[in-house]
């Protein structure tokens, strides 16, 4: 039993039946009481993400999903549930209607539970991936050491910018290297001649 099922059980919207399961204003009485009980009737738990909707985290993740014809996304918002520990960063899932505004939506949220990160479609992301190994015990309280003093240039596999992949399997993508090198060697002379008033 999904969102979407109930959707269809009762009539109403996904935006509707989110708000309704997670308590919040601009749904009518007769639409919850019968989202409620078309929920509970099918057995549908009010999981992670409708307990998490409730509670301000620093350490939450949000999702936006916008409609119910994204299915791909769906399948993703379901894997990420899925490997993601609630404990330490709880996924907030937002389910809204294809007529929403989903950045004015995605601010409100943003305001109200003030989550680690966003998740939406199309959004651009910043994201680097690492090949880190630890010499030292490794966790939630200390990661921010080991970003800072164990983490360097040598163990990024990956980069994304803006929602760009620009280095790849340790290899930049679409850029010229031999020309971004030739320029700052160029850049470098011309600094060294300044500093030391000569011509190199």
């Amino acid at each position: 039993m999904t969102i979407k099922d109930i959707s269809a059980l009762t009539g109403y919207s996904v935006g509707t039946i989110s708000r309704a399961l997670n308590n919040q204003p601009n749904v009518s009485e007769k639409a919850k009481t019968t989202i409620l009980r078309v929920a509970a009737e099918n057995g549908f738990q009010l999981n992670a993400n409708a307990k998490q909707l409730k509670q301000q985290h620093g350490n939450s993740i949000l999702v936006v999903v916008k409609g119910t014809s994204n299915e791909l996304f769906s399948s993703l918002v379901e894997m990420l549930q899925s490997h993601t520990d609630a404990g330490k960063y709880p996924l907030i899932v937002d389910y809204m209607d294809e007529g929403e505004n989903e950045v004015l939506r995605a601010l409100r949220l943003c305001v109200e539970k003030k989550p680690l990160g966003i998740l939406k479609a199309g959004a651009a992301a910043d994201v680097i991936v690492m090949d880190y190994k630890p010499f030292t015990p490794f966790s939630d309280e200390n990661i921010d050491g080991h970003i800072l003093f164990g983490m360097m240039g040598k163990n990024c596999r990956t980069t994304v910018i803006n929602g760009r992949v620009l280095y790849k399997d340790r290899e930049f993508v679409d850029i010229d290297e031999e020309a971004i090198n030739a320029w700052t060697l160029e850049q470098s002379k011309k600094l060294w001649g300044e500093l030391n008033h000569r011509q190199y």
